[in-house]
């Protein structure tokens, strides 16, 4: 009986120590493209105050209509899709029957750009023509994720992924009526998610190329100015312009990696 414990102990240890390595495990580092489609939320929010208000003398909006035209003006929905170049750098462990588990570091330069002028009206007032110039930018792109899957055969595995992005997010409003101006910028490295799903197949001994889906959302930016003022110098400091921007993205990457 004690030699038969043994002889079972043996076969256990043998079995789960003899499957063949895969030849994803290591480090592997690579470059990565795809196509990346980024999109801008943006709201801009001023306020009409009644002449109830203390400092009523420093706002500029002659009623409630006009200052709810001016913020549609600065606000709107923007998609724009570009061509990202970039790097990545891993590292994955096989552990057999458990599956095969990495981490995965990448950036990229993605230069997601939009701009647009929207015009608006005063109603029942002539001779202004308010609009807002509304700009906006992200780049620099960063992902620090996990990835877990199993192999379909020696060659390849379907993994997910998810972990944390990092972006350069940059808006920018300017309101103008022919009198009266006044502008908002924000810029801000901000922090994310980012959550997807991804295959990668082993073209030879030492090279792999793979194809990711990815979802990635940044959290809202927002910032209040107070700089609004006339062509005669006349600063409106309590008619604060407040632009809130969110950025959501969904990206297919491509990438070729050699594993060391």
């Amino acid at each position: 009986m004690k030699n038969y414990f043994f002889c079972l102990l043996s076969a256990v240890l043998i079995s789960n120590t003899s499957y063949a390595q895969s030849p994803f495990e290591g480090f592997n580092a690579g470059i990565i493209t795809g196509a990346i489609n980024g999109k801008f939320t943006i709201s801009t929010d001023t306020h009409y105050f009644s002449t109830g208000y203390s400092e009523a003398d420093e706002t500029y909006f002659g009623n409630r209509t006009n200052a709810s035209n001016v913020s549609e003006s600065g606000s709107g929905k923007f998609s724009k899709t570009r061509v990202p170049v970039g790097l990545s750098f891993g590292y994955n462990k096989d552990f057999g029957a458990w599956g095969l588990a990495g981490i995965k570091a990448d950036y990229s330069s993605i230069g997601l750009k939009e701009s647009k002028t929207n015009s608006t009206t005063y109603p029942g007032i002539n001779g202004f023509n308010p609009e807002t110039t509304i700009y906006l930018r992200a780049d620099n792109l960063a992902t620090l994720r996990a990835k877990y899957g199993f192999t379909v055969d020696q060659t390849s595995w379907i993994y997910i992924t998810g972990g944390i992005a990092f972006a350069d997010i940059e808006s920018k409003t300017k309101f103008t009526d022919g009198t009266a101006t006044e502008s908002n910028n924000q810029s801000e490295h901000k922090t994310g998610w980012v959550a997807g799903i991804g295959v990668e197949k082993m073209v030879d001994k030492f090279w792999s190329i793979n194809a990711e889906y990815h979802y990635t959302a940044f959290g809202n930016i927002t910032g209040t100015s107070r700089n609004m003022a006339d062509v005669n110098d006349n600063h409106f400091s309590n008619q604060p312009f407040t632009t809130t921007t969110k950025l959501n993205m969904n990206a297919f990457e491509i990438g070729i990696s050699k594993h060391f």
